[in-house]
């Protein structure tokens, strides 16, 4: 089996500089589109497609672990509702800690916090999942990087940050499409090879 990871904010959604609240939430053109289409073509015993997200507005005290797990609740569901059932999300998976911002227990040097590959091998874990297989959706180098060295193909959006946001951090992604439905246009395309 295989995993679809995607990044959330700026590939999914607008990115808003700390996703807080259920209504500031704004899906970006065509990537509802995208996972009805993708979830349509490959069932979840087939590919799992997983959120995977470094948030550190838990570790700078912005809100609580909990409260980031009923957003993303509720997330999960406006993507069902807007979607009309055909989009799904298998799981969201996140990294709550900041190396050098925040509240203890949460300013650490971590496993989990991309480019580390924590989320990747946990989502393996759980799964039974071939990494090599498997495909990263991201608009970071952090995202793409954290993907390629678990051993999946890094795909580089050219929404939200576009690779560019600023860290000085640098990737190569395997490719560059305009968005995520150009991203899962491409790995239906591959897989179908």
């Amino acid at each position: 089996m295989f995993a679809l990871f995607l990044d959330r904010d700026g590939v999914i959604n607008h990115e808003v500089n700390f996703l807080r609240r259920i209504e500031d939430l704004e899906f970006l053109p065509r990537s509802i589109e995208a996972l009805s289409r993708f979830s349509e073509t490959f069932d979840s015993s087939d590919c799992k497609i997983i959120i995977v997200t470094n948030q550190s507005m838990i570790a700078r005290g912005m809100c609580s672990a909990e409260d980031f797990e009923k957003l993303s609740g509720q997330y999960l569901e406006e993507l069902t509702q807007q979607s009309d059932g055909r989009a799904r999300i298998d799981d969201v998976l996140y990294c709550p800690h900041h190396p050098t911002k925040g509240i203890e227990p949460y300013r650490v040097q971590c496993e989990c916090r991309k480019p580390a590959t924590g989320m990747f091998l946990e989502s393996q874990r759980r799964y039974d999942l071939d990494l090599t297989s498997s495909y990263m959706v991201g608009d970071r180098a952090t995202d793409i990087l954290g993907g390629q060295a678990a051993g999946c193909f890094g795909i580089m959006v050219r929404t939200g940050y576009a690779g560019d946001d600023g860290s000085g951090i640098e990737s190569a992604p395997d490719a560059w499409t305009e968005d995520l439905y150009g991203a899962t246009d491409l790995i239906i395309q591959r897989v179908r090879l």
